[in-house]
């Protein structure tokens, strides 16, 4: 179920005698709708690796334009976990600071050492899984605090720091996250809330269990319907794929410098499984298609700059599962709703998912799209439902319509649920648009259809 657009209002008005003079006969019931913005929980999954850095900054001085956009649109709350999932005999929990790479000063800038030294548990302990921030500031929560206060929030939230394991395990994470409702998650979840679960990685899930297995776990947990997926991962036009903020998707030359050994098959980033056991695809340099190598050391670093810091690298690694996992809970909702569409997570309008690219120096549009297509919402809630279109009628009031109005078309302007239940709005709409939706049920006149005027 979509949410509700911060600008989005109904006007409820009541129907007038003509109706009953339309129909032919006296007026026996007259049932007024009700749209109750939905509440959003947003739960970002961010990465925090070595590498995550400049990734992390960059959303915390974006985030402005999220807000903005999900101002108006209910009630919302944000919360940060990271992909650290790293339990072993002396895990403390989750931890903070900062850990550098030590880059050697001669070409190819290969790795000599790393300093952690500001990396330390966080104190109180907080386990895996388990919201950044602390008390009342573990969350942001729309009805606490201005806009200010609440980016405050977040950027101190987001800042999850680069000393987590490199063996991201997002989609663990996330499971946990949700298994804690009643425990460090305390007061985030809600029952009749949306979710919006925001991946934000420059490397792929590396858990070994198969997609089908977590989009079950995640399907056991949550409805489904009321879920939307962001990826913000390696990826070029909604494909997983090797990117570089600066040079776009042509990157990898210095893989074609090692000249790793392989089958050398092609291969493609956006499927995996392309390559024969043992491989990689790597990017083999400016206008090259990629092949299989062996996934060795030199092969498979170079592509993202993990291993060397040189001209000709790749900034993220292809977030394939993170794509894979997007789809198939996408591809899940629509056979068990057919009234929704899938796009394949390209965005827009009603979209169940959207896939964007973590190589930006600016996060500000991604957001903003996140939320205009994710968290924004174009659907009102008839309670009770409408017992058939043609007892409805819908229309898009104010200022820019000559009339002052506009009546919308069903099936090309908005869609009606197969229950009654749903209104949503499908084209373009301004700030100043106000949504107006009239229906009658219960008029009983055989034969007559029984429009509003």
């Amino acid at each position: 179920m979509r949410f509700v657009a911060p600008w989005a209002l109904l006007l409820v008005a009541g129907c007038t005698a003509d109706v009953g003079e339309l129909c032919g006969g006296p007026l026996h019931e007259v049932t007024e709708p009700v749209v109750v913005p939905r509440s959003a929980d947003v739960l970002f999954v961010v990465d925090n690796s070595r590498s995550m850095a400049e990734e992390q900054e960059a959303l915390a001085r974006s985030f402005g334009r999220f807000i903005d956009a999900v101002a108006g649109s209910g009630e919302y709350r944000i919360g940060v976990i990271s992909t650290d999932m790293s339990f072993d005999f002396d895990d403390e929990g989750e931890v903070g600071g900062y850990s550098e790479f030590i880059y050697d000063v001669r070409h190819p800038h290969g790795i000599v050492g790393v300093d952690d030294q500001q990396c330390a548990p966080l104190v109180p302990r907080t386990e895996h899984g388990c919201f950044r921030g602390r008390g009342a500031e573990r969350f942001v929560d729309s009805t606490m605090g201005d806009r200010n206060a609440q980016i405050a929030r977040f950027a101190q939230n987001v800042r999850v720091g680069t000393c987590g394991s490199g063996f991201e395990l997002a989609f663990q994470a996330l499971i946990r996250a949700l298994d804690e409702r009643e425990g460090c998650n305390q007061g985030f979840f809600r029952e009749d809330a949306n979710l919006v679960i925001i991946f934000v990685s420059d490397e792929d899930d590396n858990g070994q269990e198969p997609i089908a297995l977590y989009a079950e776990e995640l399907e056991r947990r949550v409805d489904l319907r009321r879920t939307r997926i962001a990826s913000v991962i390696g990826a070029v036009d909604g494909e997983a794929s090797y990117c570089n903020p600066d040079t776009a998707e042509v990157c990898g030359d210095f893989c074609a410098e090692l000249n790793p050994n392989g089958s050398g098959f092609p291969c493609s980033f956006a499927t995996s499984g392309t390559c024969p056991f043992g491989e990689i695809c790597l990017p083999m340099g400016a206008g090259q298609e990629p092949r299989c190598v062996f996934d060795d050391e030199g092969a498979t670093f170079c592509a993202s700059c993990s291993r060397f810091m040189t001209d000709g690298c790749c900034s993220a690694e292809p977030g394939r599962r993170y794509v894979e996992l997007a789809r198939e809970i996408e591809r899940r909702t629509v056979a068990a709703n057919p009234e929704l569409v899938a796009t394949g997570c390209s965005g827009g309008t009603d979209s169940l998912c959207l896939v964007d690219t973590i190589c930006a120096t600016d996060f500000g549009d991604t957001l903003a799209r996140i939320a205009r297509d994710l968290v924004a919402s174009t659907d009102y809630t008839l309670i009770p439902p409408v017992e058939g279109p043609r007892r409805m009628v819908v229309d898009l009031v104010g200022p820019r319509f000559d009339d002052g109005e506009r009546r919308l078309q069903i099936d090309t302007d908005y869609r009606l649920s197969d229950d009654g239940s749903i209104v949503s709005i499908l084209i373009p709409t301004e700030p100043e648009d106000t949504v107006r939706i009239r229906y009658r049920n219960s008029i009983d006149i055989p034969g007559k259809n029984c429009l509003p005027n």
